[in-house]
Protein backbone atom coordinates (compact mmCIF):
# COMPACT_ATOMS: atom_id res chain seq x y z
CA UNK A 1 0.00 0.00 0.00
CA UNK A 2 1.56 3.64 -1.21
CA UNK A 3 1.56 6.09 1.46
CA UNK A 4 1.77 10.00 1.51
CA UNK A 5 3.80 11.78 4.03
CA UNK A 6 2.37 11.66 8.02
CA UNK A 7 1.17 14.48 9.17
CA UNK A 8 1.27 14.36 12.68
CA UNK A 9 4.09 13.16 15.38
CA UNK A 10 4.05 11.10 18.24
CA UNK A 11 4.08 14.35 20.44
CA UNK A 12 0.65 15.75 18.38
CA UNK A 13 -0.69 12.58 18.49
CA UNK A 14 -0.88 12.89 23.05
CA UNK A 15 -3.49 16.07 22.11
CA UNK A 16 -4.86 15.51 19.15
CA UNK A 17 -6.23 12.13 19.74
CA UNK A 18 -8.68 13.25 21.99
CA UNK A 19 -10.79 15.22 19.01
CA UNK A 20 -8.69 15.12 15.57
CA UNK A 21 -10.68 13.40 12.74
CA UNK A 22 -7.53 14.27 10.32
CA UNK A 23 -5.17 12.20 13.05
CA UNK A 24 -6.99 9.50 12.74
CA UNK A 25 -7.09 9.29 9.02
CA UNK A 26 -3.59 10.13 9.20
CA UNK A 27 -2.79 7.25 11.52
CA UNK A 28 -4.70 4.85 9.66
CA UNK A 29 -3.51 5.72 5.89
CA UNK A 30 0.25 7.14 6.15
CA UNK A 31 1.89 5.90 9.61
CA UNK A 32 3.79 2.71 9.22
CA UNK A 33 4.29 -0.23 12.05
CA UNK A 34 1.94 -1.59 14.26
CA UNK A 35 1.78 1.45 17.23
CA UNK A 36 4.03 -0.74 19.83
CA UNK A 37 6.87 2.00 20.00
CA UNK A 38 4.64 4.89 20.19
CA UNK A 39 2.65 3.28 23.07
CA UNK A 40 6.39 2.93 24.61
CA UNK A 41 7.27 6.47 24.37
CA UNK A 42 3.82 7.62 25.66
CA UNK A 43 4.42 5.21 28.85
CA UNK A 44 8.00 5.97 29.20
CA UNK A 45 7.09 9.56 29.64
CA UNK A 46 4.40 9.07 31.98
CA UNK A 47 6.32 7.01 33.92
CA UNK A 48 8.99 9.82 34.59
CA UNK A 49 6.34 12.85 34.93
CA UNK A 50 4.53 10.10 37.85
CA UNK A 51 7.94 9.65 39.36
CA UNK A 52 8.85 13.11 39.77
CA UNK A 53 5.52 13.17 42.46
CA UNK A 54 7.87 10.62 44.63
CA UNK A 55 10.69 12.72 44.62
CA UNK A 56 9.50 14.37 47.83
CA UNK A 57 8.07 11.47 49.39
CA UNK A 58 11.72 9.78 48.73
CA UNK A 59 13.98 12.71 50.17
CA UNK A 60 11.56 12.20 53.02
CA UNK A 61 12.63 8.72 53.67
CA UNK A 62 16.15 9.38 53.18
CA UNK A 63 16.04 12.38 56.04
CA UNK A 64 13.83 10.03 58.03
CA UNK A 65 16.79 7.17 58.01
CA UNK A 66 19.58 10.12 58.57
CA UNK A 67 17.81 11.04 61.36
CA UNK A 68 17.85 7.31 62.67
CA UNK A 69 21.65 7.11 62.21
CA UNK A 70 21.68 10.66 63.76
CA UNK A 71 20.14 9.14 66.91
CA UNK A 72 21.17 5.78 67.18
CA UNK A 73 25.31 7.28 66.19
CA UNK A 74 25.38 3.97 64.28
CA UNK A 75 24.23 0.94 63.31
CA UNK A 76 26.50 -2.08 63.33
CA UNK A 77 25.69 -5.16 60.93
CA UNK A 78 27.50 -7.78 61.10
CA UNK A 79 26.61 -11.61 58.95
CA UNK A 80 23.25 -9.66 58.24
CA UNK A 81 22.11 -8.76 61.60
CA UNK A 82 21.85 -5.68 62.70
CA UNK A 83 22.69 -4.27 66.37
CA UNK A 84 22.76 -0.97 68.40
CA UNK A 85 24.35 0.42 71.53
CA UNK A 86 21.05 1.60 73.03
CA UNK A 87 18.32 -0.90 74.66
CA UNK A 88 15.67 -2.39 72.27
CA UNK A 89 13.05 -1.81 71.70
CA UNK A 90 14.23 1.86 70.49
CA UNK A 91 12.13 4.67 68.92
CA UNK A 92 13.42 7.46 66.81
CA UNK A 93 10.66 10.26 66.89
CA UNK A 94 10.88 13.20 64.47
CA UNK A 95 12.83 15.98 66.33
CA UNK A 96 11.03 19.14 64.84
CA UNK A 97 7.23 16.98 65.15
CA UNK A 98 7.80 15.00 69.00
CA UNK A 99 4.41 13.05 68.25
CA UNK A 100 5.64 11.38 64.75
CA UNK A 101 7.17 8.43 65.09
CA UNK A 102 10.10 7.55 62.11
CA UNK A 103 11.35 4.33 63.00
CA UNK A 104 11.41 1.24 65.33
CA UNK A 105 14.58 -0.64 66.21
CA UNK A 106 14.11 -3.91 67.91
CA UNK A 107 15.30 -7.59 67.41
CA UNK A 108 14.00 -8.82 70.41
CA UNK A 109 10.57 -9.58 69.54
CA UNK A 110 8.59 -7.74 71.50
CA UNK A 111 7.35 -4.92 68.73
CA UNK A 112 3.91 -6.12 67.05
CA UNK A 113 3.52 -5.10 63.77
CA UNK A 114 0.68 -2.89 63.79
CA UNK A 115 3.46 -0.97 66.34
CA UNK A 116 5.78 -1.14 63.51
CA UNK A 117 3.41 0.12 60.55
CA UNK A 118 3.26 3.46 62.66
CA UNK A 119 6.85 4.71 61.39
CA UNK A 120 8.62 4.86 58.30
CA UNK A 121 10.98 2.39 59.39
CA UNK A 122 11.09 -0.88 61.27
CA UNK A 123 15.05 -2.24 61.67
CA UNK A 124 14.08 -5.99 62.94
CA UNK A 125 17.19 -8.11 63.50
CA UNK A 126 17.41 -9.41 60.06
CA UNK A 127 15.79 -7.02 57.54
CA UNK A 128 14.69 -3.41 57.48
CA UNK A 129 10.96 -2.89 56.77
CA UNK A 130 10.10 -0.05 54.81
CA UNK A 131 6.46 1.50 55.28
CA UNK A 132 4.32 3.67 52.98
CA UNK A 133 3.93 7.35 53.94
CA UNK A 134 0.59 6.67 54.17
CA UNK A 135 -1.64 3.27 55.18
CA UNK A 136 -5.16 3.16 56.61
CA UNK A 137 -5.88 1.80 59.72
CA UNK A 138 -8.18 -1.11 58.95
CA UNK A 139 -5.30 -2.11 57.04
CA UNK A 140 -2.08 -1.69 59.66
CA UNK A 141 -3.91 -3.86 61.91
CA UNK A 142 -4.92 -6.80 58.93
CA UNK A 143 -1.80 -6.49 56.87
CA UNK A 144 0.77 -3.83 57.15
CA UNK A 145 2.52 -3.05 53.73
CA UNK A 146 5.85 -2.78 53.52
CA UNK A 147 8.73 -2.96 51.51
CA UNK A 148 11.49 -5.38 52.97
CA UNK A 149 15.78 -4.88 52.78
CA UNK A 150 17.43 -8.18 53.96
CA UNK A 151 20.23 -7.31 55.41
CA UNK A 152 22.42 -10.31 54.59
CA UNK A 153 22.91 -9.12 51.09
CA UNK A 154 24.62 -6.32 52.28
CA UNK A 155 28.81 -6.52 53.62
CA UNK A 156 29.63 -6.02 57.27
CA UNK A 157 29.37 -2.54 57.69
CA UNK A 158 28.73 0.29 59.99
CA UNK A 159 26.31 2.82 59.21
CA UNK A 160 26.64 6.36 60.25
CA UNK A 161 24.80 9.34 59.07
CA UNK A 162 27.80 10.26 57.22
CA UNK A 163 28.70 7.33 54.95
CA UNK A 164 25.41 6.43 54.65
CA UNK A 165 24.54 7.22 51.33
CA UNK A 166 28.10 5.50 50.20
CA UNK A 167 26.92 2.72 52.05
CA UNK A 168 22.70 1.36 52.35
CA UNK A 169 21.93 4.56 50.95
CA UNK A 170 23.47 3.21 47.16
CA UNK A 171 22.02 0.05 47.65
CA UNK A 172 18.74 1.83 48.30
CA UNK A 173 19.12 4.04 45.23
CA UNK A 174 19.99 0.63 43.08
CA UNK A 175 16.36 -1.17 44.17
CA UNK A 176 14.43 2.53 43.66
CA UNK A 177 15.77 2.34 40.03
CA UNK A 178 15.25 -1.18 39.59
CA UNK A 179 11.80 -1.30 40.83
CA UNK A 180 11.32 1.83 38.28
CA UNK A 181 12.76 -0.22 35.36
CA UNK A 182 11.07 -3.53 36.07
CA UNK A 183 7.61 -1.15 36.79
CA UNK A 184 8.05 0.20 33.43
CA UNK A 185 8.39 -2.81 31.37
CA UNK A 186 5.50 -4.22 33.28
CA UNK A 187 3.65 -1.31 32.43
CA UNK A 188 4.84 -1.33 28.76
CA UNK A 189 3.40 -5.24 28.36
CA UNK A 190 0.02 -4.57 29.89
CA UNK A 191 -0.44 -1.67 27.34
CA UNK A 192 0.79 -4.25 24.24
CA UNK A 193 -1.56 -6.65 25.68
CA UNK A 194 -4.48 -4.16 25.70
CA UNK A 195 -4.03 -2.93 22.19
CA UNK A 196 -4.07 -6.56 21.26
CA UNK A 197 -7.02 -7.13 23.39
CA UNK A 198 -9.03 -4.07 22.37
CA UNK A 199 -7.86 -4.00 18.20
CA UNK A 200 -9.47 -8.24 18.06
CA UNK A 201 -12.35 -6.52 19.57
CA UNK A 202 -12.34 -3.49 17.15
CA UNK A 203 -11.96 -5.59 14.12
CA UNK A 204 -14.96 -8.01 15.31
CA UNK A 205 -17.57 -5.34 16.38
CA UNK A 206 -16.54 -1.95 13.67
CA UNK A 207 -15.06 -3.41 11.17
CA UNK A 208 -17.32 -3.55 7.88
CA UNK A 209 -16.44 -5.52 4.40
CA UNK A 210 -18.14 -2.60 2.45
CA UNK A 211 -16.12 0.23 3.84
CA UNK A 212 -13.22 -1.21 4.98
CA UNK A 213 -11.88 -3.41 1.90
CA UNK A 214 -8.38 -3.87 2.02
CA UNK A 215 -8.01 -3.53 5.73
CA UNK A 216 -4.82 -4.25 7.19
CA UNK A 217 -4.56 -5.64 10.73
CA UNK A 218 -1.24 -3.19 11.26
CA UNK A 219 -3.84 0.02 10.91
CA UNK A 220 -6.37 -2.01 13.58
CA UNK A 221 -3.41 -1.86 15.99
CA UNK A 222 -2.44 1.76 15.44
CA UNK A 223 -6.03 2.65 15.47
CA UNK A 224 -6.38 0.84 18.69
CA UNK A 225 -2.83 3.01 19.88
CA UNK A 226 -3.95 5.78 19.20
CA UNK A 227 -7.55 5.00 20.71
CA UNK A 228 -6.07 4.19 24.16
CA UNK A 229 -4.11 7.32 24.40
CA UNK A 230 -7.17 9.34 25.86
CA UNK A 231 -7.78 6.98 28.27
CA UNK A 232 -4.06 6.34 29.49
CA UNK A 233 -3.77 10.10 30.30
CA UNK A 234 -7.21 10.41 32.30
CA UNK A 235 -5.76 7.04 33.99
CA UNK A 236 -2.60 8.77 34.76
CA UNK A 237 -4.86 11.56 36.06
CA UNK A 238 -6.61 9.61 38.49
CA UNK A 239 -3.62 7.49 39.54
CA UNK A 240 -2.25 10.50 40.82
CA UNK A 241 -5.14 11.87 42.36
CA UNK A 242 -5.40 8.58 44.09
CA UNK A 243 -2.08 8.88 45.56
CA UNK A 244 -3.71 12.07 47.72
CA UNK A 245 -7.08 10.91 48.14
CA UNK A 246 -6.67 6.65 48.51
CA UNK A 247 -10.13 6.45 46.65
CA UNK A 248 -11.91 3.26 47.19
CA UNK A 249 -11.85 0.06 45.27
CA UNK A 250 -15.20 0.46 44.10
CA UNK A 251 -14.74 4.27 42.77
CA UNK A 252 -11.61 2.87 41.18
CA UNK A 253 -13.13 -0.32 39.69
CA UNK A 254 -16.31 2.28 38.47
CA UNK A 255 -13.31 4.60 36.47
CA UNK A 256 -11.70 1.43 35.14
CA UNK A 257 -14.88 0.62 33.49
CA UNK A 258 -15.00 4.04 32.03
CA UNK A 259 -12.04 3.99 30.22
CA UNK A 260 -12.28 0.48 28.11
CA UNK A 261 -16.16 2.28 26.97
CA UNK A 262 -14.21 5.37 26.28
CA UNK A 263 -11.21 3.41 24.36
CA UNK A 264 -13.69 1.53 22.55
CA UNK A 265 -15.54 4.92 21.81
CA UNK A 266 -12.16 6.24 20.43
CA UNK A 267 -11.76 2.98 18.45
CA UNK A 268 -15.18 3.34 16.88
CA UNK A 269 -14.52 6.63 15.91
CA UNK A 270 -11.32 5.78 14.05
CA UNK A 271 -13.11 3.33 12.30
CA UNK A 272 -15.51 5.35 11.16
CA UNK A 273 -13.51 8.31 9.56
CA UNK A 274 -11.74 6.28 7.80
CA UNK A 275 -14.66 4.38 5.95
CA UNK A 276 -14.26 3.82 2.23
CA UNK A 277 -17.90 4.88 0.83
CA UNK A 278 -19.12 1.87 -1.65
CA UNK A 279 -19.22 2.95 -5.44
CA UNK A 280 -22.84 3.88 -6.39
CA UNK A 281 -24.16 1.20 -8.23
CA UNK A 282 -25.68 2.65 -11.93
CA UNK A 283 -29.07 0.79 -13.16
CA UNK A 284 -28.87 0.07 -16.58
CA UNK A 285 -32.26 0.22 -18.30
CA UNK A 286 -32.81 -1.13 -21.32
CA UNK A 287 -33.16 1.39 -24.61
CA UNK A 288 -36.25 0.19 -27.26
CA UNK A 289 -34.65 -0.54 -30.54
CA UNK A 290 -36.08 1.65 -33.56
CA UNK A 291 -37.41 -0.68 -36.18
CA UNK A 292 -35.75 0.08 -39.52
CA UNK A 293 -37.07 0.61 -42.83
CA UNK A 294 -35.56 -2.49 -45.14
Amino acid sequence: MTRAMRQFKYYQAYYYSFFSRELYQDVFRNWSGIGFSYIFILVLWLSIIGNLFLIPTVMLYIDDFKQVLHQTQQIEITNGHAQISQAMPYAVYDPNNPQRLIAIIDSTGKTNPEQAAQGHYFVNGQEILIFPEQQNIQSVQTDPQSVPITLSVLSDQVLTENNFMSGLGFFVLFIIILFYIIGLVLVYLFRIFQVLIYSVLGYLLFKRKKYHPNLEYSQVLRLTAMAITPPIFIGFLESVVNRFLNMPVGIMLMLNILNFIMAMSYLYFGFRVNRTEPPIEQSQTPTASVPTDR
